[in-house]
Order: structure tokens, then sequence, then C-alpha cells
């Protein structure tokens, strides 16, 4: 799914259950996942996370932010920035 502000808002504002999780489609592996569990109406707590492999073997999958905290562009491209210096062999979540 293209995740744009308005889609993430609205699908976090439906009946979420904890470790749901809505990928993105521009960035591999970038994707937001739930808290806990939330009833409709109520913004579900959440995490932006990507998952990736480090020089294709270790796989990694840090919590970037959480939303309403960091904006969903900045995730994106610190997500992105993580992706390519994991290809690079450079694994962040390990410094």
């Amino acid at each position: 799914m293209n995740l744009t502000d308005a889609t993430l808002r609205k699908w976090l504002l439906s009946d979420r259950k904890k470790n749901e999780s809505l990928k993105c489609n521009k960035i591999g592996g970038f994707h937001i996942r739930v808290n806990q569990d939330s009833p409709k109406g109520d913004i579900a707590p959440a995490s932006y996370r990507v998952k990736f492999r480090v020089n294709g073997v270790f796989q990694r999958t840090p919590t970037i932010g959480k939303y309403g905290e960091i904006k969903l562009a900045k995730a994106r491209a610190q997500a992105g920035l993580l992706k390519a210096q994991a290809k690079s062999g450079i694994d962040k979540v390990e410094e």
C-alpha cells in the first residue's frame, strides 16, 4: 500500500489488534506495527519499523520511532538510510 499520512491515520483509527502491520510499497521492509489492541475510533499506538538484512545474512527489524512522535516522511527516509547502509555492510543496529 502507498502509505500517506491520511491512509495511515484512517488505518490506525480502525479496530486494530496488537502486532498487526501495514506495509509500505515504496520501501521494501518498511511498515508500521500496532503496539497494543485499540478499538475503532481510537488511534492505535504504533511504531514505524524496517526489516532488512546486513550483507544478506543478519536479519534486523529495528523500531525507527512511534507514530505521533515522528512523521511518516522522516521514518520513511530513515528506513531507506538503514537499508542502504545494511546493503553496504554497515549494521547501525549493532552499533
